[in-house]
């Protein structure tokens, strides 16, 4: 999609030397790079048996180890190009207006009117923007494209956005009818939108890992490539653990049980009583010592990172959206409202894996009904929306109120910033 709108931009700009010239005038290029200290954790310790090749949990020969655990240094690069014009209310950027009342073009100053349907003039408006961060050793990155028209009766925008830091990633060409009406302005046309497959569980992929009659250690035999290993307790006291073969041709398969009463009558249990595994991973270190430190420490984090690789091996998905919009733009020298709205009801999806916003059962809802995740947003599953809001009140020459924000959710994954402030200026 990047390289799509790159050229649909060279395509509208190649005809001629004007077009090309009228095409980034008073378009402005930067590029910025910033390093800071990171963030200093508290010091963290190990313990850690004596005896390497018998590293069990039960040894009575440790020692304590120090973990240097010191983050790489934050930073943040941004590259961009930008053309959209300045509602009154943002402050003038630029290399002719820095230090002059006005700020550097740097990429990590959000403007409302990007996240806006509706832009302050007519014309062609566009936006390349590529932001990568290092925060507390996590490495991720943003990336907006956009290319908008703005006409007396339409609105054309074709965009890629991927938001890495709210899992947030979708490619949308929109086209709607717009009409003003004072200081509003509605539309309504047609979005079509592609996107990961969204909304999918784990169950929906594959549901032979959990429920009756199934058992998880095959799936992560099969599927994980963790092998488990059967032990027995340390019967003859030789420091080693001893292997049960399940025969009971030996001493060592049966674990002295005189201070228990009743086993008589129960032989499964008094050979099983002390049967554990480890588990060791695919790279061939033992990394659990028992069956329950591997299922409530490393089972879930596996099924997590087996799940997300199987939703991205089912691909972009593809979607057609009815979408509604409103804006509202009113500026005076003390006070001035900017706020927006697109609404996306009703959807039809191209793809299987599509969003599902009827939200179907499972087939053996069942088994997992307590597996469900309940929904992050208060809107409707159905409803997508794109809203925001600007406002400020210069109450007196000396005292001021603001308010900022957006909010977007998208195949019920929410994304938003808010910022609610006041400024006064002492004489």
């Amino acid at each position: 999609m990047k390289k799509l709108l790159l050229l649909l931009l060279m395509t509208c700009i190649l005809p001629a030397q004007n077009v090309f010239v009228d095409f980034f005038k008073h378009s402005t290029a930067y590029a910025s790079f910033f390093v800071t200290s990171p963030m200093s954790e508290n010091d963290r310790f190990v313990l850690l048996t004596d005896d390497h090749e018998n590293d069990f949990w039960n040894s009575s020969d440790m020692h304590m180890e120090k973990i240097d655990s010191v983050h790489p240094f934050d930073f943040s690069y941004s590259i961009g190009l930008r053309k959209i014009a300045r509602f009154n209310y943002e402050p003038k950027r630029g290399v002719k207006h820095a230090g002059n009342g006005g700020e550097w073009y740097d990429g990590t100053v959000w403007s409302p009117n990007e996240s806006a349907p509706m832009g302050r003039r007519n014309g062609w408006e566009y936006l390349i923007k590529f932001t990568s961060s290092r925060s507390s050793g996590v490495e991720f990155s943003d990336q907006e494209y956009w290319l908008r028209h703005i006409g007396d009766w339409h609105i054309i925008k074709a965009s890629y956005t991927d938001l890495q830091h709210e899992n947030l990633q979708y490619m949308e060409a929109d086209f709607r009818l717009k009409r003003e009406f004072y200081n509003f302005n509605f539309s309504a046309g047609v979005s079509y939108r592609t996107h990961p497959a969204y909304g999918v569980e784990p169950w929906d992929i594959d549901d032979t890992w959990f429920g009756e009659g199934t058992a998880w250690w095959n799936f992560v035999e099969d599927e994980l490539g963790w092998t488990p290993q059967l032990y027995y307790a340390d019967t003859d006291l030789d420091g080693v653990y001893d292997s049960y073969d399940g025969e009971g041709d030996t001493d060592y398969d049966w674990v002295p049980f005189m201070f228990f009463t009743g086993w008589e009558d129960n032989w499964d249990l008094f050979q099983w009583f002390q049967v554990d595994w480890t588990w060791t991973n695919p790279a061939g270190e033992m990394a659990a010592h028992t069956d329950r430190e591997f299922f409530l420490y490393h089972f879930p984090y596996l099924l997590e990172d087996w799940f997300d690789q199987k939703v991205n091996e089912l691909g972009i998905q593809r979607e057609l959206s009815l979408v509604l919009g409103a804006d509202y733009y009113k500026y005076t020298d003390t006070w001035w409202v900017h706020s927006w709205a697109s609404f996306y009801p009703a959807h039809k999806g191209l793809d299987k894996w599509s969003f599902d916003y009827d939200v179907t059962p499972h087939e053996n809802e069942e088994q997992i009904e307590n597996l469900h995740t309940t929904s992050t947003s208060v809107l409707p599953i159905w409803l997508d929306v794109n809203v925001g809001t600007i406002v400020g009140f210069k109450l007196t020459p000396n005292l001021g109120v603001f308010t900022e924000g957006r909010y977007i959710k998208f195949w019920d994954s929410p994304a938003y910033d808010f910022k609610l402030g006041l400024n006064y200026q002492i004489k």
